[in-house]
């Protein structure tokens, strides 16, 4: 019997931290996250995992079949029923529910190498001086550093959300990492200006700022290919980058944005155009997402495109 998509979605709604932390103690381990005990590179998200050393980027389900040996049907099964139910948790993780916040996020520490980052991103990846600046002054983007990662990274920050996608730009350390503190954060940032209703009522129906209902949402994997394609072609959009292929991200992307009609109500049908690499897995999510135009780069991915038109 097949299994359903809200199936399939509820279970990537599991915290996989917390459901190995209760059921599979004995294969992860604390060190700066939680990691898998096998691939010390291997560090665990709420929704997904990263592997440093080879770049591999996938959802909760992919991590229990193919790292911890569970038939996919099982994984899905499983992971719904941990994400509906509160069970008894194990004696290790009783022992880190008191430092969820200190053990299983980490947000990035600031520095001052701001000319650092400035000229990574612009010398190595293509993007103008104007651009980064911006960036930056809307804390966006900051130098960061991470302890027993790397010593300098430039960061790309949705502090609203606990998401944190960083670039090493001194050669030393991981190359890559991703902290978000809750499943399906994204990075994102527009040149659009916000709008709010100037009458008090109205305000009320519409308690968020919004933008026109012309702007486009541009969903990217990366940040810098997100700021890239803004570079190529200066499209007028909201431009958001899910930290890899993540159905989670692009749901609460897809209700981030909403649009306040002439009716005085919020609905959630922008236009939304997937720009992910050009290569199978984002053949693959595109496929599955086939509801959204998509657009592909001539190379790889969009900074590819950037870097060689220069």
């Amino acid at each position: 019997m097949l299994l359903s998509d809200s199936t399939i979605k509820a279970a990537k709604e599991a915290n996989l931290i917390d459901y190995m932390l209760t059921y599979h103690p004995d294969c992860v381990m604390d060190y700066y996250g939680i990691r898998d005990i096998s691939h010390d590179s291997l560090v665990l998200y709420p929704d997904s995992f990263c592997r440093y050393s080879t770049g591999e980027v996938k959802d909760s389900i992919y991590y229990l079949v193919h790292y911890q040996g569970y038939e996919w049907r099982d994984a899905v099964l499983k992971l719904k029923k941990f994400s509906e139910s509160h069970p008894d948790e194990s004696p290790m993780a009783r022992c880190f529910s008191g430092k969820k916040t200190e053990s299983h996020f980490y947000k990035p520490i600031q520095t001052n190498h701001i000319n650092s980052i400035r000229e990574y991103l612009h010398y190595e990846r293509g993007i103008s001086l104007p651009t980064i600046d911006t960036l930056i002054q809307q804390k966006k983007i900051y130098a960061a550093t991470a302890p027993g990662y790397g010593a300098d990274y430039v960061c790309f920050s949705n502090s609203h959300m606990g998401f944190y996608s960083l670039r090493n730009i001194s050669g030393e350390g991981m190359p890559k990492l991703l902290f978000t503190k809750k499943p399906g954060g994204f990075w994102w940032f527009t040149t659009e200006k916000p709008w709010q209703p100037d009458n008090l009522i109205e305000r009320l129906a519409c308690p968020m700022p919004v933008y026109s209902m012309d702007t486009p949402i541009y969903v990217f994997e990366a940040p810098i290919d997100a700021i890239s394609f803004y570079e190529l072609y200066e499209e007028p959009g909201i431009y958001t980058a899910m930290g890899g292929l993540k159905d989670t991200a692009l749901d609460k992307i897809l209700n981030a944005f909403p649009i306040y009609k002439e009716d005085h109500r919020l609905y959630l049908d922008r236009q939304v155009i997937l720009a992910v690499d050009r290569d199978g897995a984002g053949d693959r999510f595109s496929e599955k997402h086939n509801q959204f135009e998509r657009i592909k780069p001539t190379g790889k991915d969009w900074n590819e495109d950037l870097t060689f038109s220069a």
